[in-house]
């Protein structure tokens, strides 16, 4: 009898684990995505010092709401491992908040090895961790998220062994990511790329130990640091090479870490988003930092997504990356504000008008895509009681071209026609002859640099949407010069 109910609990475990492991995560119907990290809570079984991380973790729960939570190493400190490693994980479980944990490197010092905490995170339900064989490390696996709609890899997180102490005589410090775990992650990546039919898939990576690049944004001049920073970045000393591989396969938009108890910044270098999660931890180890966590909220039809610091007070330390913003800006044509204008008389001279404009360089003004002159406005036009269009349907008319451009860019990590890549363009922005020559006639006359070139097209592409139009006319064309209006009069 004992063999039966031996043999049935077994078997009960067995499915529990298949089906946390076999759980998809999705993008919500609103098309977001939240994962909250947790990093270094350095948990000792039944020590009062990690209470506050207990009160942590269930605050930021709660609060928060996430889809997902990765534990980025050094999550116990202590003996017994098993029951430190369980008590922390259930606050996520009994919530059946789907989770994951990467190792860090005091984990493994506290009496079981990283396979055996593996088999112990495994038993824990609503658990997603896995291992790759045959690569090193134990903590090594993707997670793909579906896209709203359930028929695509909207998003990829790679989760990433970082190892413990260097195993290199000589080289003091931190081991690194090493060789065939970066060509893991290149064949996963190319291999995402390829099913989505050559585009990168947006991906984000999660370890424990910073890369040596942390220290190199870091200390740069040309790099903005947002965040608190009271420490050097414990990275190994050599560099294994995955910050570049990352940048040659073009999907990682954003990297997250722990280790360093004292850091919590997020720097841009290079294009790729590098970031410390907040200390989660108690008083068992040193920290500087009252605790919390980092929360990333990802976004399906977005350019960019959103991370912010989660405290005890509140919220603090909110990034969009990359920048998502529109830039509205407005000038007079010429010191009197005069000139060009249908009812006003200028009174500059040639030479004030021509260095007031020199103001502005050509660098920037080829980065506006719609230039409006607008003159001043008669009492006749004021007193106009003509009909013109609602607001609701100028509203209308603008949301079913952005479904337009949704439906078109679906699977390019892209939303809208000003997000265009070079490769879009050419597929997406191809002209007939009439609207080729009238291009060709007005970028030789006005001198446009490449640059004004494909945002005259985006902007041609946008008001064929606007008009219900499949493809782009002489007449879209016709008007997205028009609004080239500093083009046409200042450098001809």
């Amino acid at each position: 009898m004992k063999r039966i109910y031996l043999l049935l609990a077994i078997l009960l475990g067995s499915l529990q684990l298949a089906n946390a492991q076999q759980q998809t995560l999705q993008f919500n119907k609103d098309g977001k995505f939240k994962i909250v990290q947790f990093t270094d809570v350095h948990y000792i079984y039944n020590d009062p010092r990690s209470d506050v991380s207990i009160e942590r973790i269930n605050q930021v729960l709660d609060m928060e709401k996430p889809d997902l939570v990765l534990f980025t190493g050094d999550v116990i400190y202590g003996k017994p491992a098993e029951e430190g490693m369980r008590t922390v994980l259930n606050l996520v479980s009994k919530r059946k908040i789907p989770f994951a944990v990467t190792f860090g490197n005091h984990d493994n010092e506290q009496g079981l090895s990283r396979e055996e905490l593996l088999k112990i995170i495994q038993s824990v339900p609503f658990n997603l961790t896995q291992t790759t064989p045959g690569i090193s490390g134990v903590t090594n696996f993707i997670l793909p998220v579906k896209a709203s709609d359930g028929k695509r890899n909207a998003t990829v997180l790679y989760c990433i062994d970082s190892h413990s102490y260097s195993q290199i005589k000589g080289v003091n410090g931190y081991d690194y990511i090493k060789f065939d775990q970066i060509q893991w992650y290149r064949e996963n990546s190319k291999k995402f790329t390829e099913e989505n039919n050559g585009v990168p898939v947006s991906s984000y990576a999660f370890f424990h130990i910073a890369l040596p690049e942390y220290n190199q944004a870091a200390s740069s001049e040309s790099a903005i640091l947002y965040g608190i920073r009271k420490e050097k970045a414990c990275a190994p000393q050599l560099n294994s090479g995955l910050f570049a591989a990352m940048k040659e396969m073009g999907d990682v938009r954003g990297v997250f870490v722990g280790h360093d108890h004292d850091d919590d910044y997020a720097v841009s270098w290079k294009g790729i988003l590098l970031a410390y999660g907040r200390y989660t931890g108690g008083n068992t180890v040193y920290n500087h930092l009252t605790n919390g966590a980092r929360v990333i909220e990802l976004d399906e039809n977005a350019n960019s997504f959103r991370t912010w610091i989660r405290l005890k007070e509140g919220v603090v330390q909110q990034v969009t990356y990359p920048a998502d913003f529109m830039l509205i800006a407005s000038m007079n044509p010429c010191p009197c504000g005069n000139y060009g204008s249908a009812t006003a008389e200028c009174k500059c001279t040639p030479s004030q008008i021509h260095r007031y404009l020199n103001k502005l360089s050509g660098p920037l003004l080829d980065r506006i895509d719609l230039h409006v002159e607008v003159d001043n406005v008669s009492y006749d036009e004021l007193n106009d009681d003509a009909f013109s269009e609602s607001s609701q349907t100028v509203r209308e008319r603008v949301n079913r071209a952005r479904n337009i451009q949704l439906q078109r860019l679906q699977g390019r990590g892209r939303r809208c026609n000003a997000q265009m890549t070079s490769a879009d363009i050419k597929k997406f922005c191809k002209l007939d002859g009439e609207s080729q020559k009238l291009l060709q006639e007005s970028f030789e006359k006005l001198h446009l640099s490449a640059r004004a070139y494909n945002r005259i097209l985006k902007v041609a592409r946008t008001i064929a949407d606007l008009d219900n139009s499949e493809n782009i006319r002489a007449r879209h064309v016709a008007e997205a010069l028009q609004y080239r209006a500093l083009d046409r009069k200042y450098r001809v």
